[in-house]
């Protein structure tokens, strides 16, 4: 196969450390999340049965499955960020030109930087408050489930700077305009 000149330069199949590591924490985030709903699915259930079955329950298991719930949430939240499975909406930039799109999709990077960043300092304004309050069956401070804000947004916020570093870099060319647009067309087929 011979390469002309005028040919594209082709991305190098072989990913980088830092793409192998990302890809390893995010395998781990899902395992992570599937041990969390699994651990849901059997207080919530075991619960059930107990309570119906034998007049009895399990204490914890209201608020731990509470708390474990929002951090999947949260989490889940950056994973789906991660994919790009996020609601879009795309009335304006499916109008634009290829460079208008690239303009659009930085703009749109930096607000979701910008609103993680809020919601991070709004947090941080409360974590006095919500480190001295504490739950009321387990015990367990409640800073361990507005913290989930802290994970959330981190991950989104870093997924995006991400994002808007590879637009910066690739130019209007860039494989994320293509990715978004991709995921529009497999969403249109699908009937969604």
């Amino acid at each position: 196969m011979s390469v002309h000149p005028a040919d594209p330069p082709q991305p190098d199949p072989t990913p980088g450390f830092a793409t192998r590591w990302a890809r390893r924490l995010f395998t781990a985030t899902e395992a992570v999340l599937a041990l969390m709903l699994a651990i849901m699915l059997v207080l919530v259930l075991g619960n059930v049965i107990l309570r119906y079955g034998f007049s009895t329950g399990i204490d914890v298991s209201e608020e731990l499955s509470r708390l474990l719930f929002i951090w999947v949430v949260f989490v889940g939240a950056v994973l789906a960020a991660r994919e790009k499975a996020h609601i879009k909406v795309d009335l304006l930039s499916s109008n634009l030109s290829r460079r208008g799109r690239w303009l659009m999709a930085i703009v749109a990077e930096c607000f979701v930087v910008a609103c993680c960043v809020l919601v991070v300092w709004g947090t941080a304004a409360q974590h006095d408050i919500s480190s001295t309050t504490r739950s009321l069956v387990m015990g367990f401070p409640m800073s361990l489930v507005y913290g989930s804000a802290y994970v959330c947004c981190g991950g989104i916020g870093l997924v995006s700077l991400v994002r808007i570093v590879r637009l910066l870099r690739d130019g209007p060319t860039s494989a994320e305009l293509d990715d978004a647009q991709a995921g529009a067309e497999v969403a249109a087929e699908a009937g969604v």
